[in-house]
């Protein structure tokens, strides 16, 4: 399953070609070090991996460790103190005593959930503010307290979509539930099972319908969900030949300028539809998983204004069933395709054997360098045996590999990730080819 380690690493850099800079946001909440008082309430103070001059809105002690809020950017940065005493003294110089500080100084309740939220929050480096706290707080009760909701949430809120129900369920849907694949197959074996349950229930006009949308459901299931043109085209193919046409044009979904409601206004139809066969709850009940799966799909789908398109899907790994994503970062080219000779790739794959692997491909001018972080130490030891079949593989494609890089991942040592900081630690083996 994608842990939150592994969904800092999908979106970490997301927006990475545009700029490596790094930078402070408004409201957003740091841990820091003061190293050395200046006049005029100054200090220098250690950020992470960063030295960093701030203005302070109260008075800090040489050697303080603090938690702040950004209360302005700018030279110098202005920081509010969050977690002192009246007296000026840190409460608990302990991370978990530090960390419940903070959480009640931001009325966050000491459950385990809202140490979780708080924590992947800071990590993130996601603005807080009284009302995004509390929405965030709200959000999490309705969708329940599991990490996954957490991860959703951060997901949400670091591309900019609506906290809504709808948005966070085909997230979930997509990141942890069922593959394509599988949920087609899935709905194809509820709909014979009615069928089998009863029978005479079935009139010969309906048991043709159904016997049509099975034999179109294999073909369906090999259409790719990234896809919106080719979803649609099924959907279209399924309501003709189940003589469903008319009531589509009905519903005014054919001719509709967005393509995300296109398609789920089409499947919705077709949930209602089957949800009206004999004991056809389960039936509905696959289609609603469906329909959420492809509507997270579609969310994932993004472009920005310096003409970066980014994409992840779903790879369903042969003989598996673990979740694996490969996230793909480039520019249009001319004719509105991606550009293969700029762009970054990000594979997050669940091995049966070699654990949860994350691969960095970064390409640029057809020159590719490779950062492989994993989270079992003895199996990246194997990585640098195949460089020799890399090299030849990635020349016989007309790509040139300039180095391989193999790091454990931080995260699977249990540290604590407030601890890690701003900047993560690097420590593997370089390859420099």
């Amino acid at each position: 399953m994608i842990t939150g380690s592994w969904m800092d690493h999908l979106f970490r850099h997301s927006g990475s070609l545009a700029t490596g800079k790094t930078e402070l946001a408004l409201g957003q909440i740091i841990k820091g070090k003061v190293l050395q008082l200046l006049p005029e309430r100054q200090a220098l103070l250690q950020i992470g991996g960063m030295k960093v001059l701030a203005q302070l809105e109260s008075t800090l002690e040489p050697g303080e460790r603090v938690w702040l809020q950004v209360q302005a950017t700018g030279q110098p940065i202005q920081l509010k103190a969050i977690t002192r005493s009246e007296k000026g003294i840190i409460k608990n110089n302990s991370s978990n005593g530090q960390l419940a500080d903070l959480a009640k100084a931001l009325e966050f309740d000491s459950s385990p959930e809202h140490k979780e939220l708080l924590t992947r929050l800071i990590h993130a480096k996601v603005p807080l503010t009284k009302d995004t706290i509390s929405i965030y707080k709200s959000v999490l009760k309705e969708m329940g307290g599991e990490s996954e909701s957490i991860e959703m949430i951060l997901l949400a809120v670091r591309r900019g979509m609506p906290l809504s129900k709808e948005v966070l369920q085909g997230l979930r849907a997509f990141f942890y539930g069922k593959g394509w694949t599988e949920m087609v197959n899935l709905l194809q074996q509820e709909i014979v099972q009615s069928f089998r349950q009863a029978p005479l229930s079935f009139s010969p006009e309906i048991r043709q319908k159904l016997e049509l949308l099975l034999q179109q459901l294999e073909v369906f299931q090999s259409v790719e969900p990234t896809s919106a043109d080719s979803i649609r085209e099924g959907l279209v193919d399924i309501f003709k030949k189940m003589g469903l046409l008319d009531r589509m044009n009905e519903v005014e979904v054919v001719n509709r300028s967005t393509q995300t409601m296109n398609i789920t206004d089409l499947l919705e139809e077709l949930r209602k539809t089957l949800s009206l066969i004999p004991h056809g709850e389960k039936v509905s009940d696959s289609m609603e998983k469906i329909i959420q799966f492809v509507r997270g799909q579609q969310l994932m789908v993004s472009s920005s204004e310096n003409g970066l398109q980014q994409l992840v899907l779903h790879i369903p790994l042969m003989a598996f069933q673990n979740h694996s994503f490969l996230q793909i970062e480039a520019k249009k080219r001319g004719n509105g395709e991606m550009d293969p000779d700029h762009c970054r790739l990000l594979f997050c794959l669940e091995m049966s054997h070699l654990g949860d692997i994350m691969l960095d491909v970064r390409i640029v001018n057809r020159i590719v360098s490779i950062n492989v972080v994993g989270q079992q130490q003895e199996k990246l030891r194997l990585f640098p045996m195949f460089k020799e079949q890399l090299l030849d593989g990635l020349k016989n494609l007309g790509y040139q590999l300039s180095s391989l890089k193999i790091s454990q991942d931080p995260g699977a040592t249990g540290q604590d990730p407030i601890q890690r900081g701003i900047a993560l630690p690097y420590n593997g083996v370089d390859l420099r080819i």
